[in-house]
């Protein structure tokens, strides 16, 4: 797998299971992927850089602050639930 020249500066890539982690994120953000599973993909690919430890505090932030948001009512749940799944 050849890397591009931003991978080569950002990304650390010192050992074989970097180049197979990037291979398979490379895969999967070919496929159809929903919003949950791009976020996740998102997070694994900061995991091969230099400084990892920054997108993983700024995702546990961004977390901390939707959990602290007031709880809909069971009634406005069910709503987004239904609207989730027509989509």
């Amino acid at each position: 797998m050849k890397l591009t020249g931003y991978e080569k500066k950002t990304y650390v890539m010192k050992d074989k299971e970097d180049f197979i982690i990037l291979s398979k994120i490379k895969e999967l953000e070919k496929k159809n992927l929903s919003k949950e599973d791009k976020e996740i993909i998102n997070l694994i690919r900061t995991q091969l850089k230099k400084n990892w430890r920054l997108p993983l505090i700024n995702y546990l932030n961004l977390s901390l602050k939707e959990y602290k948001r007031p709880k809909k009512s069971s009634c406005q749940a069910r709503k987004s639930l239904k609207n989730n799944v027509k989509a």
